[in-house]
Parts: structure tokens; C-alpha cells; sequence
């Protein structure tokens, strides 16, 4: 965390089988200029880190051996512990976590992936750079991501028109 810039890098596994997170780094700087309406990367990784941090404390824990995102005891979270808690703040927030059809889930492990990618398609981020950022090797993201994509066009096309000099 660069308190002086407000961005956080942070390393991740370049692939699947990178489970040692030693493939790459990505870095987030601040986007809600303490706007608490917004959803910051930045600022909540500030905030999970200092969660992690005085858990160590509490723990006894070496701050180096605490994983980010901890369990209670400071283990590293397990994924269906970390799906479990997707599954209940969408249900705490009204929405539907079961297909009335078929009556399967419709959140699981990727559910932060697809929707991050759906959200910042929908602000008009480039689906190269949603790619990039998620370390996607095929264009599945554009799936993800395409009808809240498209939405941004205009906004895009206008953009473009102003910075070519044509308004």
C-alpha cells in the first residue's frame, strides 16, 4: 500500500497453477476521493489490510504469515467459506441466489470475477484492460461483460469524436 500515491499492488497467481502468487502484480489506485458512495479498491484494501493486521495482533500471529483475506483463527480463507459469504450478502440484499427453474445456485466462485468484470464494462472500462487487470488468457470476459459493455458506446463514441476534434 503507497499511502503518498493511494494506489495498492498486490501479487497474484498468473495462472491456476500459480498457486504461490508468483506470477504477477496489479495495482489499483484510489477511485472514490473519499466519496463513501463508492466501492474502492484502493480504500478497501486499506481497510482489509488492517483487518488482517490487528487479527495478527490479536492472534499472536507473525503480520508476514497473515493472508489478506483471514479466517477466524488466520488460516487463509477456503473458497466455499469465501462463496458461502457471497451467497449470504446477496440474499441479505434481497437478491435471488437460487435459479427458480432449476433450482441450482447462481453464485459460486466466480461470481466476484463476472460481476467486477460486468461492473467496470458498465463504467465504460476497456474490455482489454478488464482482461488484463482479471489475468484472462482467452476472451471470456467479453462474454461477461458484453451487455453492460455496450451500454457505454455512446459515451465511447462521443469521447472519441471530442478528442479527434470533431465537436
Amino acid at each position: 500500500i503507497n499511502e503518498s500515491t493511494r494506489s495498492a499492488a498486490w501479487m497474484l497467481p498468473a495462472t491456476k497453477t500459480d498457486v504461490r502468487a508468483l506470477g504477477t502484480s496489479r495495482t489499483w489506485g484510489c477511485v472514490c476521493n473519499d466519496n463513501s458512495m463508492v466501492a474502492c479498491p484502493y480504500c478497501s484494501m486499506v481497510l482489509q489490510r488492517k483487518y488482517a493486521m490487528d487479527l495478527a495482533s490479536q492472534l499472536d500471529i507473525e503480520t508476514a504469515d497473515m493472508p489478506l483475506f483471514p479466517d477466524s483463527d488466520g488460516s487463509r480463507i477456503k473458497k466455499v467459506a469465501a462463496v458461502a459469504t457471497i451467497v449470504e450478502l446477496a440474499a441479505r440484499l434481497g437478491q435471488t441466489t437460487v435459479c427458480p427453474s432449476s433450482n441450482g445456485q447462481l453464485l459460486g466462485g466466480h461470481s466476484m470475477r463476472t460481476g467486477g468484470a460486468q461492473s467496470l464494462a458498465g463504467l465504460g472500462v476497456d474490455p482489454i484492460r478488464i482482461q488484463t487487470m482479471g489475468r484472462w488468457k482467452s476472451d471470456l470476459v467479453i462474454r461477461y461483460s458484453a451487455s453492460k459493455g455496450s451500454s457505454g458506446i455512446t459515451r465511447d463514441a462521443v469521447r472519441g469524436l471530442a478528442d479527434a476534434g470533431y465537436t
